[in-house]
């Protein structure tokens, strides 16, 4: 992804050309490198009244979200590597207003600037991971191929290509598929499907007209899957996951001041973990049902994560 350069250039005495040693302005747009990645976590499933959550990234404390680097290192990064000396003359100038690097300097400082950019793009642009997820059904072998210990507490495990091919010969199962998930390095983001039904949740008479006012709440039907993904080697990541599914069991029904009111019973499943996961390999996660909130059965998540190779940026000058 190029991210568009504004140059504005303001030649001194308003010439239309500029010679080696001319002071020159250009205004370069580095809000890229300055923006801090917007987290999107999950909602919690379940009744009006339990989404304390929603709004609340789910992350460990070790937060390493964050811009690639502050205005104010920008400038003194800069001034400290680009021809340091320049900075010192009378005329020469480098700031930082809103997002825009304002640069005041030689033709020639101007050169390297917009180089070091470049280069800062390509070494400090967070990764972007591809989070593909798909359920299949579960069993006491499939478990055991997959390497998950009978007597491990362990509901989440790496697996290599050749393990997981083996683990699944044979199988004629379609696997449920998740839509794609996209996540920047260190940025918290969730897929969601979900069904909301609304019920009355009580009834309330109006002491003062009679009218007896009911209380509309909405039931979250669904499932979620959250992710974070951060790299953590050269060949290694380190994801930390939550999955939610939340299905209706019935419902009760009581009479109050005359109005039929719901009690829905709702069971809902939540697991969440951190591992460390090598590239090329499938995170497997156990002990969650169906996603679709009605197939029963045991199922395994098979979650796989690719680092998205984008294009380099292209010169500026």
């Amino acid at each position: 992804m190029r991210v568009p350069v504004i140059i504005v250039i303001l030649l001194l005495g308003l010439l239309t050309g500029a010679a080696a040693a001319d002071v020159i302005i250009r205004v370069y747009d580095v809000r890229d490198l300055l923006y801090t990645p917007r987290d999107f976590p999950a909602p919690k499933l379940g009744l009006d009244g339990l989404d304390e959550e929603f709004g609340d990234p789910f992350r460990d404390e070790d937060d390493l979200n964050g811009p690639i680097i502050s205005a104010e290192e920008l400038v003194e990064l800069i001034k400290t590597h680009i021809q340091p000396d320049r900075w010192e003359q009378a005329g020469n100038s480098v700031r930082v207003h809103n997002g825009q690097l304002i640069v005041v300097a030689e033709m020639e400082t101007h050169q390297n600037v917009s180089a070091s950019l470049r280069q800062w793009r390509i070494d400090g642009a967070p990764n972007i991971y591809a989070i593909n997820a798909r359920v299949i059904p579960s069993d006491p072998v499939l478990l055991t191929a997959l390497g998950f210990d009978g007597k491990s507490k362990r509901n989440s495990r790496a697996i290599d290509t050749k393990r997981l091919s083996t683990a699944l010969a044979g199988r004629t199962a379609k696997a449920h598929q998740f839509p794609q998930l996209s996540v920047l390095e260190g940025q918290t983001s969730h897929v969601l499907r979900v069904t909301q039904s609304a019920y009355v949740a009580d009834a309330k008479r109006n002491e003062e007209t009679g009218i007896v006012e009911k209380k509309i709440e909405v039931l979250n039907e669904g499932v979620t899957l959250e992710a974070t993904v951060r790299k953590c080697g050269p060949e290694r990541m380190l994801v930390t996951w939550k999955a939610q599914v939340a299905r209706s069991t019935g419902s009760e029904f009581a009479k109050i001041n005359g109005t039929d009111v719901e009690l829905p019973e709702l069971a809902i499943t939540s697991l969440h973990g951190r591992i460390v996961v090598q590239y090329g390999r499938t995170l497997a996660i156990r002990g969650l049902p169906h996603p679709d909130g009605e197939t029963e059965g045991d199922y395994v998540w098979l979650i796989d994560i690719t680092k998205v190779e984008l294009k380099k940026p292209e010169a500026d000058l």
